[in-house]
């Protein structure tokens, strides 16, 4: 699995949800769904700044909002 995520490989998210946001960061960082808790370090799991930014743009572009 890539690093590499898109705008199109989260399908049809529409909105931002709980499971939309773990979907995307479960997908940038190659894992399972089953290797996170809700209360994870996720810097632990790969997650640093550049992904963070990564998934910042795309949320924006899903949600037409500006996350910071």
């Amino acid at each position: 699995m890539s690093n590499q995520l898109s705008l199109n490989d989260l399908g049809s998210v529409e909105l931002l949800t709980k499971n939309s946001i773990r979907s995307s960061i479960v997908e940038l960082l190659g894992h399972s769904t089953d290797n996170f808790k809700d209360d994870d370090n996720l810097i632990y799991h790969g997650l640093d700044s550049i992904k963070i930014m990564r998934l910042a743009s795309i949320w924006n572009n899903l949600a037409k909002v500006d996350v910071k």
